[in-house]
């Protein structure tokens, strides 16, 4: 029978393993993130200043859009068009009519 000191002990060990894991999984997933942002960054970059401005960005943007990403409403519309998911809505929906038309009266 083991004493209840060793049960304790092996009790921590287990506790710090457990936290060391987690430590290494969070540090792994940081590290992941930070090589997917310095390859975005580096495509942006490889891009022509006519291509980053169809794009609708200029060279001092490409770091914040890479890292924060994009949330202009045209870029936000692009996504929801090409969504799977509205795909039956768009079906539904009469040709030509678009509810995100808001045209000035």
């Amino acid at each position: 029978m083991a004493k209840p000191g060793i049960r304790a002990a092996a009790a921590a060990f287990r506790a710090l393993i457990r936290q060391a894991a987690r430590y290494g999984a969070s540090l792994a997933g940081r590290w992941h993130v930070a090589v997917e942002q310095r390859r975005s960054i580096a495509a942006l970059h490889a891009l022509s200043d006519r291509s980053l401005k169809d794009l609708g960005l200029c060279r001092s943007e490409i770091p914040s859009a890479a890292i924060h990403g994009r949330h202009q409403p045209q870029a936000q519309a692009v996504v929801r068009e090409l969504d799977p998911a509205n795909a039956a809505k768009r079906k539904k929906q009469r040709p030509g009519f678009r509810p995100d038309d808001r045209r000035a009266a």
